[in-house]
C-alpha cells in the first residue's frame, strides 16, 4: 500500500513537473511563390539572423540535419564565425559572401524572427 501511494506521488510530481514547461511552435512560414530555377542545390550556407546563440545553434543544426537526409551539404555558419558575428557593415557582408563562394555554396539560407508573441496561462 504504502509503495503504491509513493509511486502515485511520484507519478503525480513528474505529470506537474512536465506540464509547466514553456511550448514554443511555428505558426507561420513565408516561402516566394516562384521557386528558383537553379535546383537542385549541392551546398548551401545556413544563416540565422539572430542574437540569440541556443536559437541559432538550434536552427543550424535541425536545418542541416533535415537538408543532409534530402541529399545536400551545408556550411554552418557557426563553423566559420563565433556566435556574437553581426555583419553589421558593407565590408562585413561582402566578406560573407566571399567566405560562402570560397566554401563552394550555391545558396544561402537565412532566418530571421518575423513577429513573437508570448501568451501566459494559468489553471
Amino acid at each position: 500500500m504504502r509503495l503504491l501511494k509513493l509511486s502515485s506521488m511520484g507519478a503525480a510530481l513528474l505529470l506537474m513537473v512536465a506540464s509547466c514547461g514553456p511550448s514554443t511552435k511555428m505558426v507561420g512560414t513565408w516561402k516566394p511563390e516562384i521557386a528558383s530555377e537553379n535546383l537542385p542545390y549541392k551546398k548551401v550556407f545556413i544563416l540565422p539572423m539572430t542574437e540569440n546563440i541556443r536559437a541559432k545553434a538550434a536552427f543550424e543544426n535541425s536545418v542541416a540535419e533535415q537538408l543532409k537526409r534530402s541529399g545536400v551539404d551545408t556550411e554552418l555558419s557557426s563553423t566559420h564565425y563565433p556566435p556574437e558575428f553581426v555583419a553589421s557593415s558593407a565590408q562585413d557582408r561582402l566578406n560573407l559572401v566571399a567566405k560562402m563562394k570560397e566554401l563552394g555554396c550555391d545558396a544561402v539560407l537565412v532566418m530571421s524572427l518575423f513577429d513573437s508573441q508570448t501568451e501566459t496561462r494559468h489553471v
